[in-house]
């Protein structure tokens, strides 16, 4: 990594936002969007930013890159009830973040 990417790096801020709803065709399902945009004043998501939805083992199942002029990173799935997930965030091939481990209740 190169200084000015590790300083553009530290300053980048990024916000995650997962919305949950049921699949009006099938109740038993659940529609899931993980949704990155960027933060503190930022136009842009930070290049190289990388997202990944994992299943219960660990493996990718659902991946999306920035480019130089992402504003947002939006990634759709359905899951059932006892689906294990998570979300990792990586930038410029740092791990910033692995959040949100869910197990899906339906109600």
């Amino acid at each position: 990594m190169s200084l000015k990417n590790a300083a553009q790096a530290s300053r980048a801020a990024v916000g995650i936002v997962v919305k949950v709803s049921h699949d009006e065709s099938n109740f038993d399902e659940m529609k899931i969007l993980v949704e990155l945009r960027p933060k503190n004043g930022q136009e842009y998501l930070p290049p190289l930013l990388n997202v990944m939805i994992l299943d219960e083992e660990g493996t990718a199942v659902m991946e999306a890159k920035a480019k130089n002029d992402n504003k947002k990173i939006e990634l759709q799935f359905s899951a059932s009830a006892g689906d294990n997930f998570s979300v990792k965030i990586v930038l410029d091939d740092v791990n910033v973040i692995e959040i949100l481990l869910y197990k899906l209740i339906l109600f």
